[in-house]
């Protein structure tokens, strides 16, 4: 029961925060990336193929076919549409309330509760922080309208919480098997989310992962160079997603100034010159 009411408090306050950001329904944000979010829904709900392997030349008339593309996203806005008779805008601001009001919220608390384990306090704190951060998810809407990546980052909390279950470090157990069952069908679809959520997931499961190996190193010492070795990868596979996935351009181009005002923000939750959250940091 305390978990369900942690999730419900969580998702209250978020809906009163989204609503105060939206305002109307129809609204949408006035940038860049948005406008092909909302006009690749659109394509899709008209007819066009949503698989992300078969997304075609959308938006490239004439052009090669796109190998891959993530396009979870804009399957999810053209199924509420077609399911609802809501228009596209209005049926990406559902999508937007149901991954940052409801998934967001509910992945918070069980990654708390895999974490640290179920203490009502605990998990009631977690469901009404939740809707404290300053970067998530309202942040991303109005920076770029990367609308794919708020769908994604929830999943990738509910990812890190399956493999603290599987590296058998959860205070509190999801439950047999459950962790593995998650990460083979949740890394997939983070990946066809967002690419970028996969290399969030990968940068965030090192410390579970070289933890849980650092422990069968000193329990089972036969087992030492394995482990090792384990962690030797798994360091290389993260810097081999960070610097093969992501964008050349991505740092260069960052919004973000120096070292020191990136920490900075972190510490005080004031990301893009927000009002400093004391409370939440």
């Amino acid at each position: 029961l305390v978990p369900l009411v942690a999730v419900a408090l969580g998702c209250v306050l978020m809906l009163v925060r989204s609503v105060l950001v939206i305002e109307s329904p129809g609204l949408f944000a006035q940038v860049g990336d948005n406008v092909f979010h909302l006009n690749a829904a659109r394509f899709i709900f008209e007819g066009g193929d949503p698989s992300p392997l078969g997304f075609g030349t959308f938006g490239e008339p004439g052009g090669s076919p796109i190998p891959f593309y993530p396009t979870t996203w804009h399957s999810v806005v053209a199924l509420i549409a077609q399911l609802s008779g809501a228009s596209i805008p209005v049926a990406s601001n559902a999508a937007l309330i149901i991954f940052g009001a409801l998934i967001w919220p509910l992945a918070g608390v069980l990654l708390t509760r895999t974490l640290f384990g179920s203490s009502p306090a605990l998990l009631i704190s977690a469901g009404v922080l939740s809707a404290g951060f300053a970067a998530f998810p309202f942040q991303l809407i109005p920076y770029m309208g990367t609308y794919p990546l708020v769908g994604s980052i929830p999943l990738v909390a509910i990812g890190l919480a399956a493999i603290i279950e599987t590296t058998r470090l959860a205070r509190a157990p999801i439950g047999s098997g459950s962790g593995l069952l998650i990460l083979l069908i949740g890394i997939p679809g983070i990946g066809a989310m967002h690419p970028s959520a996969v290399v969030m997931l990968a940068v965030l499961a090192l410390a579970p992962v070289t933890i849980s190996l650092v422990r069968v190193a000193r329990e089972h010492k036969p087992q030492r160079l394995r482990a090792v070795s384990g962690i030797v990868i798994a360091v290389a596979v993260v810097l081999g997603f960070a610097l093969l996935i992501r964008p050349d351009y991505a740092q260069e181009h960052s919004w973000r100034g120096t070292i020191a005002q990136s920490i900075g923000e972190v510490l005080l939750q004031s990301w893009g010159g927000v009002a400093v959250s004391l409370a939440v940091a």
